[in-house]
């Protein structure tokens, strides 16, 4: 929600702009004909100047191109950023005052849309693995990147300035689609990443040993320094496709300065979705004073909850529970 309308956001296209009533479909959006081609599922607004940054990917030239909005919705800079190849770029970083770009191996191969295959993207280990670090309001030419081990990121958990480095927190998968694209069983792990604007050195280091997907944070948060963090668990035992109906995930909150964390794991029987930290007011409490909420889907009845949890008692359960007519997926 964004500049007074709410946006339906995928991997590629426009915009959709949603009623936000009754959910019904205003239509597509381009920021009146400024937003040259694809946007990002993955936007961040900046909780102090309300501004909007994104970026959109292509699999042909210009691959990427960083766009920013302010708080009204009006676009103010689209900068095409140069990569080497079509790179799957899913999400991106922002800080107080960069933003940080992924170029990874995994590309998008003309041979697999050619002949059919249900994801074109592929391993590539010819491909760079780095981060390109830019000031939020500079140009091409002033994007610093940085080598790092090869690896992929489809989703980031927050990202900050501390001293010269710009860190960046996200779910890291050590390859990812090495086969194909069902070669998805080598899950992330939370992993932060360092860039030294300085030194121009990079350093990766695990955070959490335990498998896990789709980070959150509070929002407020995004691009500051943060605490607290949220993610689904990935069940590491669930290393094939035949076992997949044998998977029992849930939901974990993260302490990222302490180290510690705490899990909701309800059973094989229940599969909770992508989580979202909704803050419990604007007065304050603490940045884990909220509730978590997402949709868990029960096997047994072949249909969903929509469950709300309290942020600082995840692992007590759902607080509130709404059972639904159908599944969500």
């Amino acid at each position: 929600y964004h500049g007074g309308e709410l946006m339906s956001l995928g991997e590629f296209g426009y915009p959709y702009l949603i009623d936000p009533d009754n959910l019904s479909t205003k239509g597509v959006f381009n920021y009146e004909g400024k937003l040259p081609g694809n946007m990002t599922a993955h936007p961040r607004i900046d909780p102090d100047t309300g501004e909007l940054l994104f970026f959109g990917y292509d699999v042909m030239e210009p691959y990427m191109t960083y766009m920013r909005a302010d708080a009204s919705g009006r676009m103010l800079q689209v900068e095409p950023v140069t990569l080497t190849g079509p790179s799957m770029v899913h999400d991106f970083a922002a800080t107080e005052n960069y933003v940080v770009f992924m170029e990874m191996p995994v590309r998008f191969s003309w041979l697999s849309a050619v002949t059919g295959s249900g994801l074109p993207f592929k391993w590539d280990d010819d491909a760079p693995c780095r981060f390109g670090v830019m000031p939020r309001t500079g140009s091409d030419a002033d994007v610093k990147w940085f080598d790092i081990p090869p690896c992929f990121v489809f989703h980031i958990m927050n990202s900050y300035e501390q001293g010269d480095a710009v860190i960046v927190d996200a779910a890291r998968y050590d390859h990812l689609w090495v086969k194909n694209s069902h070669d998805f069983f080598h899950p992330a792990r939370l992993s932060r990443f360092s860039m030294n604007m300085k030194t121009g050195k990079a350093s990766v280091e695990q955070l959490h040993q335990a498998a896990m997907e789709f980070p959150q944070v509070n929002r407020a948060t995004w691009t500051r320094p943060y605490r607290y963090g949220y993610s689904v668990v990935v069940d590491e035992v669930n290393d094939s496709p035949e076992r997949i109906q044998d998977a029992a995930g849930g939901l974990r909150k993260y302490d990222v300065q302490t180290g510690e964390s705490d899990e909701w794991r309800p059973g094989v029987a229940h599969t909770p979705g992508e989580p979202i930290y909704i803050p419990a007011s604007d007065s304050g409490g603490g940045e884990d004073a909220g509730f978590l909420v997402t949709f868990v889907y029960d096997k047994s009845r072949d249909k969903s909850s929509f469950c709300l949890f309290d942020a600082q008692r995840l692992s007590a359960g759902p607080i509130a529970r709404v059972e639904l007519p159908v599944r969500v997926p």
